[in-house]
């Protein structure tokens, strides 16, 4: 700031009538520019600092009620309160610039006034004082340049305390495998960073209108009392929530985004500003995160607001992949669980069984299965089944046209036969009966339906019943293919979880 710029506002406090009517001369050329306010006294002073706050005070050391130090306007321990991370870097200084006037023989006194927090001392002579207007203008450039390079700072501390918090968080979200732990630390990082009195995180069932998890972290995490679903929905919460967008809501305030229940509710309790940001993450409404100050204690801003949403949106993931871990396992008890429930079914098959999937995989067989897969396919569990003994499985896989299975029987040697049946498991209906030759009723034309998932491949050896048929014995072997849709038929309703 300069004279030239604005009307500058500079507070004489000074008891020597003669040194103040030297002042106003000296000021005298730049009266349109500079207006003087004269206070003799301490409580003149403060008078009129409760009325003006000046560009400038020139203020005498010695005065009739005090000293003049008293006068200096040191930033307020509140506002270093309310940045505890930076208080520590933070030097006492005043709000305005000072300079202070002094008696000849008091020279110790400038550099007392300068630790205390003046930008000058000044011996009171009669050329100090004509060139009062000058030092001023010097004295307001400076202080200009100080209060930029502060603002700098600070802004750079702020920045590095922003960075060392999300590092800080982003470490632990590696480290920590627990999603609880992982919430807990987001929430306890966020109430010491903003700062705030509470900070809680609710995890949300919309759909069931349900708190699923709470974390809360904060001076006053203990004692909690848990709201409801109700108490979130008819405040603040609510309004977020339905809106999709952060909000701040300053202390002592009727915000008209609430309702008057709950607003009673948050003056009953104390609750002063308050902040609320939704968890959200690829569409997915998650859960809320909130955090509060009592009423005695400051208004969130605009940027407390925008570091609250970042640390939400790494809540929203750690929710997210919970909700995805626990998805995922319950998928996995339940395939394990199928696999157990086909497994006992194989078991008590004593033919050969082979189930195979849409790849052609075989993801399951039983012990005599895994021996015709030994010297018919030369293929283990978890691989390809390209053919069996020279028949391309490709010619079994293949939706059948007019029953419900593929079949064909192959002989190993003179002496060793095998009958081989193939049938889609996903596509049998259990609630229909099989006849003797497998032909099965579907409820759906065979035409119309799509390429099976799963195949059962089921393998008997026959060499006794091609040898009894050779000696002219009259002993029907019974049809393997009505056995294979029933076995599909068991293991299609086991997948299912259905007794049957």
């Amino acid at each position: 700031m300069s004279f030239s710029e604005q009307k500058t506002h500079i507070f004489i406090v000074e008891n020597d009538v003669e040194q103040i009517q030297r002042i106003q001369q000296a000021f005298q050329l730049h009266s349109d520019r500079i207006e003087l306010m004269i206070a003799v006294n301490l409580a003149e002073a403060r008078a009129l600092l409760a009325a003006v706050v000046p560009d400038l005070m020139v203020v005498n050391w010695f005065l009739p009620d005090g000293e003049g130090a008293e006068l200096l306007p040191l930033v307020h321990k509140s506002l270093l309160q309310a940045i505890p991370a930076l208080a520590g870097q933070f030097r006492r200084k005043p709000i305005y610039p000072v300079i202070f006037l002094g008696q000849a023989g008091n020279e110790h006194l400038a550099l007392t006034s300068v630790r205390a927090g003046a930008l000058d001392y000044i011996i009171k002579t009669a050329e100090n004082l004509q060139k009062l207007p000058h030092i001023a203008e010097q004295a307001l450039q400076e202080w200009d340049d100080l209060v930029l390079r502060e603002q700098a700072e600070e802004a750079t501390r702020t920045e590095l305390a922003r960075a060392e918090l999300f590092y800080s968080t982003a470490h632990a979200l590696v480290s920590l495998d627990s999603p609880t732990k992982k919430l807990q630390t987001i929430v306890d990082n966020i109430a010491e960073a903003l700062p705030a009195s509470l900070v809680s995180l609710n995890v949300l069932d919309l759909t069931k209108r349900q708190i699923m998890e709470t974390v809360v972290g904060g001076l006053n995490a203990e004692p909690f009392t848990p709201p409801t679903f109700d108490d979130l929905w008819d405040g603040l919460v609510g309004w977020s929530l339905r809106k999709l967008e952060p909000v701040v809501s300053p202390k002592n305030a009727n915000d008209v985004r609430e309702r008057l229940e709950a607003r009673q509710k948050r003056l009953d309790r104390q609750i002063g500003s308050l902040m609320v940001t939704p968890l959200v993450y690829r569409g997915r409404t998650l859960g809320v995160m909130c955090a509060h100050n009592r009423l005695d204690e400051r208004n969130f801003t605009r940027t407390n607001l925008s570091l609250l949403v970042a640390l939400a949106h790494q809540a929203a993931i750690v929710v997210e992949e919970a909700r995805m871990l626990q998805e995922k396992n319950a998928l996995v008890q339940q395939i394990q669980e199928q696999i157990s429930r086909t497994e006992r079914i194989m078991d008590a098959i004593p033919e050969g069984v082979i189930l195979l999937n849409h790849q052609r995989r075989v993801i399951q067989v039983n012990a005599m299965g895994r021996e015709y897969l030994k010297y018919l396919g030369n293929t283990n569990v978890g691989e390809v089944l390209y053919s069996l003994n020279a028949i391309p499985i490709h010619t079994l896989l293949r939706r059948p046209k007019s029953t419900a299975h593929n079949k064909v029987n192959i002989s190993i040697d003179r002496h060793r036969h095998l009958e081989i049946c193939a049938c889609p498991v996903n596509h049998i209906d259990s609630h229909e009966e099989t006849t003797q030759e497998a032909t099965v009723s579907l409820a759906t034309t065979r035409a119309e339906w799509p390429e099976p998932e799963e195949w059962l491949v089921l393998i008997r050896d026959i060499s006794e019943y091609v040898a009894t048929q050779q000696e002219q014995s009259a002993v029907p072997a019974p049809s393997l293919a009505a056995y294979a849709t029933q076995v599909a038929s068991s293991i299609a309703r086991s997948w299912r979880n259905d007794p049957g």
